[in-house]
């Protein structure tokens, strides 16, 4: 079984651009669930940890941060990300998430955005804490997670024979539970989107027939899957 860090490495390398990420279904319906979290959010300095290619920057950008920062294991993930968003002057940094607050300082974030990360450790709650010390009070933590008790989630992963290691398998509850009890911070919102069930329902290529029809389509998915979709969003305030 592959170490997560081999699992993705290089494997960004076909992408040139940001917009055609941005083609992503799943991509904006991530995006459609960051803009809901983030709206009245004061727009600062924000932190993406575990960041990959540094998708997610434009975005953030066009919501108005003045200040991004990106933090990457893999090194190729970092070349990536400063390739794709050279333009938009994201201090990247290559490093483990095991070792903050290095090199960051504590209370200095605002926002502290990850994605598809903490899932992947054994003990995930010593990296939350981790999060928080760098986070300024009153700041948000937003966490992204896999709904593994989502039915469409679960079958996508038993077609694919997904090997993926460390990933725990917890639903929405389960991580409820565990985050609101997390001293230090108060747990605000939890939203979920989806992420793979247009696969299994939806006429292929209604992804490609119109751009407005799909964001339609990613709104009434959100409503649908509001308590059960296969993307969870955890909203954390540092107190």
């Amino acid at each position: 079984m592959k170490e997560v860090k081999e699992y993705w490495r290089n494997s960004w390398d076909n992408i040139v651009s940001i917009d055609q990420i941005y083609r992503s279904y799943g991509v904006r319906s991530v995006m459609k669930c960051f803009h809901s979290l983030l709206l009245d959010e004061e727009k600062t300095s924000l932190l993406d940890v575990g960041c990959g290619a540094g998708f997610y920057f434009k975005f953030f950008n066009d919501m108005g941060f003045k200040e991004l920062w990106g933090l990457e294991y893999d090194k190729g993930n970092v070349k990536k990300a400063k390739e794709l968003n050279k333009s938009l002057g994201v201090k990247l940094l290559q490093g483990d998430i095991k070792k903050l607050p290095y090199p960051f300082k504590e209370n200095y974030f605002g926002i502290i955005v990850s994605l598809g990360l903490i899932e992947h450790f054994v003990y995930p709650v010593d990296i939350i804490r981790k999060l928080l010390r760098i986070l300024k009070k009153n700041g948000t933590l937003i966490l992204e997670m896999p709904n593994f008790r989502n039915w469409f989630y679960y079958s996508y992963n038993l077609k694919r024979k997904d090997n993926l290691p460390f990933h725990l398998w917890w639903g929405v509850k389960e991580w409820y539970s565990v985050l609101k009890r997390i001293k230090g911070c108060k747990l605000e919102e939890v939203r979920t989107g989806d992420f793979w069930a247009y696969r299994a329902y939806l006429p292929r290529g209604l992804n490609k027939i119109s751009s407005k029809l799909v964001d339609i389509e990613i709104s009434i998915e959100n409503r649908l899957f509001k308590k059960s979709g296969s993307l969870a969003f955890y909203k954390l305030r540092k107190l």
